[in-house]
């Protein structure tokens, strides 16, 4: 899912799928039982990444229902990103703009 690429979960499955080169496995271990043990934290690596979602979803919608009782209009400033390549860098600039009540980033 998109929904999972640059996360801690989509990382784990690859560092599963796509050991580093050198890299010694641990001989006691069958392929089943890494397979489960990657599996159960990729599981919960995605259930993490979810809580924390709805919580930022939740405390979003909260701050702009107070913001519309208030009768409180966004900044009628649009932030123009170019160039901008990290997912995380784009997800901090959105979380800020809607902090600073700005009317709309506009990623290119």
């Amino acid at each position: 899912s998109s929904a999972f690429v640059g996360t801690a979960a989509r990382r784990a499955y690859l560092s599963f799928v796509n050991p580093r080169p050198g890299k010694v496995s641990n001989s006691k271990e069958t392929a089943l039982q890494a397979a489960t043990r990657v599996a159960v934290q990729v599981s919960f690596l995605q259930r993490e990444h979810r809580a924390m979602m709805a919580d930022y979803l939740r405390n979003a919608d909260a701050a702009r229902a107070h913001y519309d009782e208030l009768g409180l209009e966004p900044f009628p400033l649009i932030l123009i990103l170019d160039n901008v390549r990290s997912v995380y860098n784009v997800g901090s600039i959105f979380r800020s703009s809607e902090t600073a009540r700005l009317q709309e980033p506009c990623p290119l």
